[in-house]
């Protein structure tokens, strides 16, 4: 039989993926013809196919120099040799093929390929741009080239390319797939779901698209819809760990630890070297107050990936909770790299402080995270002041008129955009690191807050007369934005026994949309909204100076109540914020607070017994002041 004839019927099973049988053609071919420059690049081609970049380069080289003018043989050489890890070699290759024929898009495309791995990104992108240049329809280099725009955090850009390749050819399912990954990163949830519903209408037996379809609807708050996608990601797949992390991590969002800790252990199991799932079953510990299980699971996750920022952010959280400040603290740093971190980081040329000498230096003390976080950590610009410093301190709006009465501090701004001059900065919650703070070293002078003074008048005369009741103010929720707050918050409703307790006037301090609940106010409470009035914080400082006790939730305004010195009872969930501590009355960073903890997580009942009990014994004293008051005010 004719070689060439031979070299179809290779050629026909190499196509058909029955590669052994086109090998063996292929080699019978040369032995008769070892010249065959077909069988030399065919048979190069299947052995690169297989992993066998030697033996390709050598046979395709020899095709080359049977036959030098074929730019075909050097783009598949360049593929050899890029499969080899000999990048500038396969980039010389293909520019041999391009000199040969300077409009081959394969060339380019593959060039790109290359480019890429030396790291030569600009270069990849121009070869791209190229590829498309000489064949538009070339999907290939659109989706590489996004994926290069992604890499480089131009990911708007790659969301459009990506999208106008799926317009114009709604058939290609990587193409929908990538879309789906770039629309993640920007937040684009409806149309990340859009795009993996594509994915499984393509192949509704893909694990795969199920599963990125169940994560989409769980980031959009479709927990039912997650579920099911995901019960059928591992329908199609038992064994994907990642299907099964996510079945975890849906459980644990609703706070079904048994469930999810066995989702959780189940992913772990199947791939006990990632970190995820050994973070996560921390998570689940840390919740049910299992301290040491959540602490041996963080450093599970350690060991599995030492520089997991999630991990480390996580573990700083338990040391922290635990009162272990000195490890905990130098962990703490690790949350500017935690993905989830809520704060933006004021990035300046000036450099961080770190401890050094402050004589006749101007620091910038930057806030971070919640308004509670500032009010907090505040304290230490009076610290950083007495090490010689001129403080500047950032500040969101609604606290600046507040924080300018702060110890040490000698200017309030407001915008990282337009500040005086300064020599160094720190964000807020590193100072206790750079001073050391322990359980015993705490700055806990108070006040360091104060409103003020035309505001307390103003507010005198707006609450006005007692009548000998004691006034509390509350508050019952937080940001509802924040995924915490579900857990921290309780409703007003909740509040309904302290209504039994008789002498009490209650001022609501709540603002945003949880004020509404104002409207079913449960019987027996007479509440007077102040919420209106608070249009910052210096305003709510100045009301609570007129009240004589507080009593909130886990929010921004227990630890205003508590740096001005003012009676504060906080209601704590059963999994607290690390600032709480565990398992105990007080708080060693606000002397006049009382923490009121739930023993059954969402379980309210039991924490408003306690505080009904205490509000009567406390409103005893304060019924016998008011009338002391009003007394010597009638003799005035």
């Amino acid at each position: 039989m004719p070689e060439q004839t031979l070299v179809q019927q290779a050629l026909d099973h190499h196509r058909a993926g029955r590669l052994d049988t086109a090998k063996e053609i292929y080699g019978t071919v040369l032995t008769e013809e070892p010249g065959n420059v077909s069988a030399l690049r065919l048979l190069g081609v299947l052995q690169s196919q297989c992993g066998a970049f030697e033996e390709a380069i050598f046979l395709l080289q020899a095709a080359i120099r049977f036959a030098p003018d074929v730019p075909e043989f050097y783009n598949d050489l360049g593929n050899a040799l890029r499969g080899k890890g000999a990048y500038d070699e396969a980039v010389s290759a293909y520019h041999s093929a391009l000199d040969l024929h300077p409009v081959y898009a394969d060339a380019y495309l593959n060039l790109g390929l290359a480019l890429e791995s030396l790291g030569q990104t600009v270069k990849a992108e121009e070869a791209y741009r190229l590829a498309l240049q000489n064949n538009p329809a070339c999907v290939e280099a659109r989706v590489n080239r996004a994926a290069m725009m992604m890499r480089d955090g131009r990911n708007e850009e790659a969301r459009e390319e990506l999208q106008c390749v799926c317009n114009e050819r709604p058939d290609l399912p990587n193409v929908h797939s990538a879309l789906g990954r770039v629309c993640e990163i920007l937040g684009r949830w409806d149309e990340v779901v859009s795009a993996y519903q594509i994915l499984v209408q393509r192949d509704p037996h893909s694990s795969s698209a199920h599963l990125r379809l169940g994560v989409a609807r769980m980031a959009k708050g479709m927990d039912d819809d997650a579920r099911t996608e995901i019960n059928q990601a591992l329908l199609l797949n038992p064994n994907s760990a990642e299907a099964h992390y996510h079945a975890g991590m849906l459980e644990l969002r609703s706070w079904q630890f048994s469930k999810a800790v066995a989702e959780l252990e189940t992913a772990r199991d199947l791939r006990p070297d990632r970190p995820e799932a050994h973070v996560m079953l921390g998570v689940a510990a840390r919740r049910q107050g299992q301290l040491d299980v959540a602490q041996g699971c963080f450093e599970e996750g350690l060991t599995c990936d030492p520089e997991n920022p999630d991990t480390h952010y996580r573990y700083a959280d338990l040391l922290l909770l635990r009162g272990d400040f000195r490890r905990g603290w130098e962990e703490y740093e690790w949350r500017w790299r935690h993905k989830g971190f809520p704060s933006r980081r004021w990035t300046f040329s000036q450099s961080l402080w770190n401890g050094e000498d402050l004589r006749d230096r101007t620091i910038l003390l930057h806030p971070e995270q919640g308004f509670g976080d500032t009010l907090q950590f505040v304290r230490y610009a009076l610290l950083v002041a007495k090490r010689g410093a001129r403080v500047l301190m950032g500040s969101p709006r609604e606290l600046v008129r507040l924080l300018t009465s702060v110890p040490g501090v000698t200017a309030v701004v407001t915008s990282p955009e337009e500040l005086p001059s300064f020599d160094v900065h720190v964000p807020l919650l590193s100072l206790p690191r750079i001073f050391g703070t322990t359980m015993k070293t705490i700055p806990a002078a108070i006040p360091y807050l104060s409103a003020p003074a035309e505001l307390l008048e103003a507010w005198a005369q707006r609450l006005g007369e007692t009548n000998n009741r004691l006034r509390v103010g509350i508050v019952w929720s937080g940001n509802p934005l924040q995924e915490t707050n579900q857990h921290r918050a309780c409703r007003l409703a909740d509040f309904a026994p302290l209504g039994n307790v008789p002498g009490v006037m209650f001022y609501s301090l709540q603002k945003g949309s949880p004020a509404a609940e104002l409207h079913d106010v449960p019987p027996g409470m007479d509440i007077v909204d102040l919420g209106p009035y608070l249009t910052d914080f210096a305003e709510t400082a100045a009301a609570m100076h007129h009240l004589d006790l507080v009593i909130s939730t886990d929010t921004g305004p227990v630890h205003l109540a508590g740096a001005l010195g003012q009676q504060v009872w906080v209601l704590l969930s059963a999994a607290p914020d690390w600032r709480w501590l565990m398992d105990r009355p007080d708080s060693p960073w606000y002397p006049t607070m009382s923490l009121f903890r739930q023993t059954r997580m969402g379980v309210w009942e039991s924490v408003m017994r306690s505080v009904v009990g205490r509000l009567r014994e406390f409103s005893r004293p304060c019924v016998v002041l008011h009338a002391s008051r009003s007394s010597q005010e009638k003799r005035k």
